[in-house]
């Protein structure tokens, strides 16, 4: 995993093929069981490129499940004072749409963009050499149509 899913603690998460193309990653986003994030995923799991906090405060083990509409739904434990004993589960529901801000959505392809910058030009004095996007997949350019 990369960097991209923040500071990852030691605890139980699942995963879910939520389309071919996507895969979501629930986990608290800090290292003492808190900021319950939903992350998601468009090159099989290697980099998140979009999250968003389901709740701030102490979380603890979830898992996703997809309904038939689509609709995501997210079950994990939440506060308490134990850091491994949650005192209540919640069950909330969400969509693509409200996952990624508006960026990605079933109706259409996820909208992308990566552009590449040759340093070289306009560079003072030394080697410059070309720059892609580090977060995608084996360093290539990611590209919307793939």
């Amino acid at each position: 995993m990369d960097g991209g899913t923040g500071t990852f603690n030691a605890v139980d998460a699942g995963m879910l093929s939520y389309t071919r193309e996507r895969i979501l990653l629930p986990r608290p986003d800090s290292p003492v069981r808190y900021n319950m994030t939903v992350s998601v995923s468009y090159d099989d799991a290697q980099t998140f490129r979009y999250s968003r906090v389901i709740n701030p405060d102490r979380s603890y083990y979830s898992d996703l499940a997809r309904l038939s509409d689509g609709t995501i739904v997210l079950i994990y434990g939440c506060d308490g004072d134990i850091a491994s004993f949650s005192l209540r589960v919640y069950i909330c529901r969400f969509n693509l749409e409200w996952l990624t801000q508006g960026r990605d959505s079933l109706a259409r392809r996820p909208r992308l963009k990566s552009k590449s910058y040759d340093l070289a030009h306009g560079a003072r004095g030394g080697s410059v050499t070309v720059v892609r996007e580090l977060m995608a997949h084996g360093g290539a350019p990611c590209r919307p149509d793939r």
